[in-house]
């Protein structure tokens, strides 16, 4: 059984496959705003395996709004402490990761908004991350 929170307004993720993810591959997800007067906060999930061989990963993320405005932003997300603790949900041969990305986002207009997410780690080809998705929840204090 798969839970949404009340405030959660979109969820999706993209599994890879066991060859992992290349850095020319983009991962595509596509909202659909019908609010834009309440902010939402902005969530990357991953999911790595304990085998991934980094504590963190850069990712570029692009958000294209509905009139095709276009804003990339370079984001490294810490997937592990300094001593190597996982901070995702231990699920399984998972950890699944929830992080914020953009607090407080007023959305300019409704409509369909385009995330396109590509790993930007200095390997070609990462192992160990076996999905990654995108969230977006009502803002709640």
């Amino acid at each position: 059984m798969f839970l949404i929170s009340c405030n959660t307004i979109y969820e999706e993720k993209h599994e890879f496959s066991e060859q992992g993810w290349n850095y020319k591959d983009s991962v595509v997800f596509v909202a659909n705003i019908t609010k834009n007067d309440i902010p939402y906060n902005v969530f990357i999930d991953i999911n790595n395996k304990e085998e991934y061989k980094y504590s963190n990963i850069y990712l570029f993320i692009s958000l294209k709004s509905p009139d095709n405005v276009v804003i990339t932003d370079t984001v490294d997300v810490m997937l592990a402490d300094y001593k190597g603790k996982w901070y995702g949900n231990e699920k399984g041969d998972d950890y699944e990761g929830h992080y914020l990305f953009k607090r407080t986002v007023l959305f300019p207009t409704e409509g369909n908004y385009t995330f396109s997410i590509k790993q930007g780690m200095r390997d070609d080809v990462i192992n160990g991350i076996s999905a990654v998705g995108v969230s977006i929840e009502k803002f709640k204090e």
